[in-house]
């Protein structure tokens, strides 16, 4: 098992813990948030019935899932006693980034390449 088979293997874990977070907490989403998510959803169908999910789900990753992974202590994610910027290592940003494309990718259904994109 090479370096790169280990990054994967982690990688996919932990993009596969937040995403079942992110499932998880379907229920305990803000009324207003679910309530834009079903009109969305309603308007889609008149539009492209089947498709609802997909657009309702790349709505949620692209503008309130992905942010929140991308900057985790300007949201009040992580917190630390210094200063707020420092919260998070440069390891850490790297991985988030790495799950926030992944979670992109997977809500707009867009297929996987071969070639070393997440770098």
């Amino acid at each position: 098992e090479t370096a790169d088979d280990f990054t994967v293997a982690a990688l996919q874990r932990l993009t596969d813990g937040f995403l079942d977070a992110i499932i998880g907490a379907a229920d305990s989403l803000p009324h207003e948030l679910r309530s834009l998510a079903h009109r969305v959803s309603k308007a889609v169908h008149s539009r492209w019935p089947g498709r609802e999910s997909s657009v309702v789900g790349a709505i949620l990753f692209l503008r309130f899932w992905c942010p929140l992974l991308l900057a985790p202590a300007e949201h009040g994610l992580v917190h630390w006693a210094g200063d707020p910027e420092s919260a998070v290592s440069a390891n850490a940003s790297a991985g988030l980034l790495n799950i926030s494309k992944i979670l992109q990718h997977l809500a707009n259904g867009v297929a996987f390449r071969a070639d070393p994109m997440y770098s």
